[in-house]
């Protein structure tokens, strides 16, 4: 494997987290993702050559099925988000009884592979009062991975089984020191509030001296912004549409945060038949004459949407908008957003990263 940094990618979907790890420096020796058309996004722009995916192997299967074998001791970072759907305050909620809890799966690949390091992300909603026990457990599996739930063992047995061995002072060989947070996307220049949890993970014997990033952005920042009018002239807006919106805690020293206004700025208005002059690239080839292009999909995951594009799974008619000049974008699933008084998205907007490496395309999609 050379001496890159390499890294493994499971839950992969369309790519956000994978296209992180690359910017940052990992080499993906495999991607894992059950999910076809997500499967088809990755492989199309792997095929296209797009600098942060190429050479990434692309498995479409379920991730307890996947042989190890070539991959042990030899890895840098284990990457992915498990689905989210069993802690999702859009979900039912149901935690370790939703069969698609990812969580025992994740941390078995953790113990076979025994990587220097793990990014786990998921929503904020696995750290809610009602998942206090669970989000615990899921805590101590990833410090212990290798102590594995006996047979017919429950979870919450389990959970004092391994706290008493972690507070034993007696450990197996494999052990992660683990770092959890929670963050908002827009406090890291995001023109969304996302907020999620992150976990890290480094092996015992790595000596990482390491911390969370520390924020960029904040609200208090642009609401100083637009008290002071620098805001709205920038973007030109008339006296009547200003609104100051609520104030926010933070640092006003740091950057403001972005909103949608600042996402869109420098992009034409759409228009049916698109906008002369602006046009969509493709592995290198021009497949229209227009940078604006107008799609109808659903968000039933059973239908099966082409892969790769400008539109990918979309709540309602949308226009999808990206930047001349770049090539394939591995969008995933994109939603529509609606723009609050603050001017921030509520819901994403899909940016992401396409075409030579380090250049900023954005999908974004408009009601």
């Amino acid at each position: 494997m050379g001496n890159a940094l390499t890294s493994i990618e499971l839950f992969a979907g369309g790519g956000g987290l994978l296209l992180g790890c690359s910017l940052a420096g990992f080499t993906h020796e495999l991607a894992v993702e059950w999910d076809g058309p997500s499967c088809a996004t990755l492989r199309r722009n792997e095929a296209c050559g797009y600098p942060l995916i190429a050479g990434t192997k692309i498995h479409e299967g379920d991730v307890r099925d996947v042989s190890w074998n070539n991959y042990v001791g030899q890895l840098d970072l284990l990457a992915g988000g498990p689905p989210c759907q069993p802690f999702s305050l859009g979900g039912l909620a149901r935690a370790a009884l939703d069969p698609r809890d990812m969580f025992p799966a994740m941390t078995h690949v953790l113990s076979v592979l025994r990587p220097r390091a793990f990014v786990i992300e998921n929503v904020k909603g696995l750290t809610r009062s009602s998942f206090a026990d669970y989000y615990s457990y899921i805590l101590l599996r990833l410090q212990h991975p290798t102590l594995t739930a006996r047979e017919d063992e429950s979870w919450r047995d389990h959970l004092a089984r391994l706290s008493r061995e972690h507070t034993s002072g007696v450990h197996d060989d494999l052990r992660y020191e683990v770092v959890p947070t929670v963050v908002d996307a827009a406090d890291y220049g995001v023109p969304q509030h996302r907020m999620r949890v992150i976990i890290v993970g480094f092996r015992e014997d790595v000596n990482a001296d390491w911390s969370f990033p520390a924020k960029t952005h904040s609200g208090a920042a642009l609401f100083e912004a637009k008290q002071s009018g620098d805001y709205w002239e920038r973007h030109a807006v008339p006296m009547r549409g200003r609104s100051l919106g609520s104030r926010h805690s933070g640092d006003a020293g740091l950057l403001p945060w972005r909103t949608v206004r600042d996402a869109l700025a420098g992009l034409p208005e759409p228009k049916i038949g698109g906008v002369p002059g602006w046009f969509i690239m493709s592995c290198g080839r021009v497949l229209a004459h227009t940078q604006v292009i107008r799609g109808r999909c659903s968000m039933n995951r059973r239908r099966r949407l082409r892969p790769a594009c400008m539109v990918s799974q979309v709540e309602r008619t949308c226009y999808a908008i990206r930047m001349a000049g770049c090539a394939t974008t591995a969008c995933g699933r994109l939603r529509a957003f609606s723009v609050s008084p603050t001017g921030m998205s509520s819901m994403p907007i899909g940016a992401n990263l396409c075409g030579k490496s380090g250049m900023r395309c954005r999908c974004v999609l408009l009601k």
